[in-house]
């Protein structure tokens, strides 16, 4: 479920103006998968988090066109920004495809789920990506 939290959405609105984005600022609810468009930043109110799609690095996936046949299934990576409340934003590259891709942030592990559109036989679209990612508390041993 999406629901806006006051405080962090005034947060997020306060690092899309200094980054640049004019999308709308939306939220996510902690442990629930999420979409996310490039520039676009998202708050985890739970995790006093905000999430933003940096960029995509690299998109080496099997373009989806029949006549192409692919070796290897390729990958995807990309880059997020996570800005905890009051903090700075920092970096994190994630990729897809090639082997499990997480990262953690002081006691939250954000995961990237899913990646979309498929490349085309032409070039992929840089800014029509969305990724599907999860924010969820790390388990205490």
């Amino acid at each position: 479920m999406i629901r806006p939290a006051p405080l962090l959405i005034a947060f997020a609105l306060g690092v899309a103006a200094c980054s640049g984005a004019v999308e709308p600022v939306t939220s996510a609810q902690l442990g629930e998968a999420f979409w996310i468009r490039v520039a676009e930043p998202l708050a985890v109110p739970d995790a006093r988090l905000v999430v933003r799609f940096v960029e995509v690095l690299e998109d080496s996936r099997c373009p989806n066109d029949p006549l192409i046949q692919c070796i290897w299934a390729g990958r995807v990576r990309i880059r997020i920004g996570l800005t905890t409340l009051g903090g700075v934003e920092s970096l994190h590259e994630l990729r897809f495809l090639d082997q499990p891709s997480a990262v953690i942030v002081g006691s939250y592990h954000v995961e990237l789920l899913d990646i979309t559109p498929l490349p085309t036989a032409d070039l992929p679209p840089r800014n029509g990506y969305r990724a599907q990612l999860r924010v969820v508390e790390v388990s205490s041993p």
